[in-house]
């Protein structure tokens, strides 16, 4: 079948309108190409990031730098060649091992590392996108500023959260979105506790309505708040800060938060008011003192505050003393004195004196200063404390003229007491003598009776006679001017030894003595003493049993009363004789004391009463131990440094 020329021409035109339509469209579709690779193009200039094409083999395909952001080299020196060949060994490897985790399970991978370029440490991100079975699509990305930023936040962080300072943020509503560790110390709250609160909880009525409304005002307005605050704790009990509360807000100048910064006063709270309460104190003190106070000032020596009983003591006002100085109550002939003093007090700080005052009218006072140098507020002044005496003296001068009259009497007594013991000595032995005379004259006429009698008057006579002589003794001891030098106590012992020589072969007596020590006393009744206890031992020794006495002597330190510690010369005297109970320690060394009857042991009781008296004289101290049976020790303590003198 043969096509017409018309349908021919037809079929032709058809074609050709098909063509245009077609070539119209691929112009279009060219077109919308164009501008979408221009705008991909745009779009990868755009992006910060760099995009490196991979294979499977590490080479660099194609590359596509990102905005402001330069490749660790030129990308004539990388493209073509492999990651092995342009990077460091370890970021190499690492890069492969990313590079095929990806091919391998199709999933992005992320990794970051660092490299240093020019003597400068960068940080990057990489991405690693699949994209194809053997390549990949590496997107990285420079991160150096923003690790830089994050070690400055990080940074911050830490001084937020170690700061000794509380750290409070809120939202634009008030309510709390961060508190720091010293939040949670301070007020015991945690932080879930109080996250999403309105810091108004803490309020404990310290702080007006009124001035909280001045916060808000200034800070919506973009000032500071600076003020103190008493807020309540979780459990009882308050604590104090200083606080700064400001807002926070964005590039637009919109508020996003608000942050407070308080300062833990509480401790200084605690410490103003005890200031407080002790300046009360010492104010009350200081007014109603029952001393005098001055505080003057050292170089002018006038008066720059006193209280209300220096003033009344010395009969002026307040304002009349304050316009004097020490030399204008004191006496005209103490000026010099007053000097020296001042001079003395800056020397040792401390001065206690005593003085007179002069009243307003003319009266003149004795009176006690005890002065202390101190600094006040960087200025030296003289605090005195000055004290009445007027009674004290008064009750001194009576208590020296008792003592006086105490003593002449005292004397008196132990001279009468002498007198008449040495004046009765004759006519008992008189007594004695006739009362024998009598028994040996008539000794074949007299019937038992009155020779029994007579025999008693000479018997009682001669105790009397002995028990007079130990009076004599004792008040000997009383009455003896007392003058110490060194005292050999080995010479002492030897001495004794010697002038009992006689007594202790009767008795078969050992004394043992050795290495005794040099000490300050008086010779005669150091003698005495050791003497009286020795001769104490001997008398009451065991029967059938010789008497064995040891005397020692060492150095040991004692408290005295005032609990001060001195060293005293301790001396021993031990005997094995019949011993006593312990609790007649002391009544052993009371005058006419006996613990066993005359007929048992012979004595007058005043021995151990003298000795005693002798280590009162020395400032000493005396005392026995003992039990029944198991012998007797007397412990003396004398003073090292005796100050009698």
């Amino acid at each position: 079948m043969s096509i017409s020329e018309k349908e021919l021409h037809y079929e032709i035109k058809k074609l050709k309108s098909e063509l245009n339509i077609q070539v119209e469209k691929n112009t279009y579709l060219q077109e919308m190409l164009d501008q979408e690779l221009k705008k991909n193009q745009m779009l990868l200039h755009a992006i910060p990031d760099m995009i490196f094409i991979i294979d499977t083999n590490g080479t660099y395909l194609d590359y596509y730098p990102g905005k402001n952001s330069e490749p660790y080299v030129p990308p004539s020196e990388f493209l073509g060649k492999t990651v092995n060949e342009i990077m460091p060994e370890q970021i190499a490897q690492q890069t492969m091992d990313h590079i095929r985790k990806t091919l391998s399970t199709n999933e992005t991978q992320y990794w970051e590392f660092q490299l240093t370029m020019d003597d400068k440490l960068l940080y990057y991100e990489d991405r690693y996108v699949c994209l194809d079975h053997d390549k990949v699509l590496a997107i990285v990305r420079d991160i150096s500023e923003h690790k830089k930023v994050e070690k400055e936040y990080k940074k911050l962080a830490r001084a937020i959260e170690q700061s000794p300072s509380i750290v409070v943020i809120t939202n634009s509503n008030a309510e709390i979105e961060y508190a720091n560790p010293k939040f949670q110390e301070i007020s015991n709250y945690t932080v879930d506790e109080v996250i999403g609160k309105n810091p108004r909880f803490l309020k404990s009525g310290y702080t007006s309505e009124e001035e909280y409304k001045h916060l808000w005002e200034t800070i919506i307005s973009g000032g500071v708040w600076r003020s103190l605050f008493k807020n309540k704790k979780k459990d009882v009990g308050y604590y104090w800060v200083n606080g700064n509360i400001s807002a926070v807000k964005d590039s637009e100048g919109n508020i996003t938060h608000y942050i407070s910064v308080q300062e833990d006063v509480t401790e200084q709270k605690k410490g103003e008011k005890k200031l407080r309460e002790s300046e009360e104190r010492y104010h009350n003190l200081f007014e109603h003192a029952n001393d005098s106070i001055f505080i003057i000032d050292p170089n002018t020596l006038k008066f720059l505050e006193v209280n209300e009983n220096a003033a009344k003591r010395l009969g002026y006002s307040k304002e009349e003393l304050l316009k004097l100085s020490v030399p204008d109550i004191s006496l005209n002939n103490q000026k010099d004195k007053i000097k020296n003093n001042v001079k003395s007090l800056s020397k040792t700080s401390k001065l206690l004196i005593e003085n007179f005052h002069i009243r307003k009218d003319g009266s003149i006072i004795p009176v006690e200063i005890s002065s202390r140098l101190i600094e006040d507020s960087g200025q030296k002044i003289i605090q005195g404390f000055v004290r009445d005496i007027t009674d004290r003296k008064r009750a001194e001068e009576n208590q020296n003229q008792l003592l006086l009259d105490l003593k002449r009497s005292n004397e008196e007594l132990i001279h009468f007491v002498y007198l008449a013991s040495h004046d009765l000595l004759e006519p008992l032995r008189i007594i004695a003598s006739l009362a024998d005379r009598v028994v040996y004259k008539n000794k074949n006429t007299l019937d038992d009776q009155d020779s029994d009698f007579l025999i008693r008057i000479v018997t009682v006579s001669k105790r009397l006679k002995e028990l007079i002589k130990s009076l004599l003794e004792f008040s000997k001891v009383q009455s003896s001017p007392t003058s110490f030098v060194k005292v050999d106590l080995n010479k002492i012992m030897h001495d004794i030894k010697i002038n009992n020589e006689i007594e202790l072969k009767k008795k078969d007596a050992k004394l043992v003595f050795q290495e005794l020590h040099t000490i300050d006393g008086n010779p005669d009744q150091i003698y005495q003493l050791l003497q009286n206890i020795i001769h104490n031992s001997l008398k009451f020794k065991k029967p059938n049993i010789p008497p064995e006495i040891t005397i020692q002597s060492k150095e040991v330190s004692l408290k005295s009363k005032n609990n001060i510690l001195k060293q005293y010369w301790e001396i021993h005297i031990i005997d094995n004789g019949i011993g006593f109970e312990q609790k007649y320690n002391t009544k052993v060394f009371e005058i006419f004391q006996r613990l066993h009857e005359r007929q048992e042991h012979e004595g007058s009781g005043v021995g151990l009463a003298i000795s005693k008296k002798i280590v009162e004289i020395h400032r000493g101290m005396i005392t026995a131990n003992s039990s029944i049976g198991k012998g007797a020790t007397f412990i003396v303590h004398l003073p090292k440094n005796s100050d009698v003198k």
